[in-house]
């Protein structure tokens, strides 16, 4: 299940990792916020202060929350399908 309470489909899964793994390594991300996360993924730190493998010198300039898959349910009945994301400046006082 999801944060919206809805049954994960395998392809909602391995759209999530795909769009985390291309979104990650862009080095302009402090987190990432997905409908199929239970938590925002903090990509500078994490709680025991270690640095992720994300290097970049303008990391931590952006957040993105997303629906890797918005509409995965109706892919057996070929209804259209899509990506939903939202790109934000980071606000230094932000928690994650």
């Amino acid at each position: 299940r999801n944060v919206q309470g809805e049954d994960q489909k395998k392809l909602d899964v391995i759209t999530n990792d795909l769009l985390k793994r291309a979104l990650r390594f862009t080095g302009k991300l402090g987190v990432l916020a997905s409908e199929e996360e239970d938590e925002p993924v903090d990509l500078v730190g994490n709680e025991e202060g270690k640095s992720t493998e994300v290097i970049f010198e303008e990391t931590d300039k952006y957040v993105v929350v997303f629906d890797p898959l918005d509409g995965s349910s109706n892919v057996d009945a070929g209804i259209p399908t899509g990506t939903i994301i939202g790109v934000y400046e980071h606000d230094e006082n932000c928690i994650v």
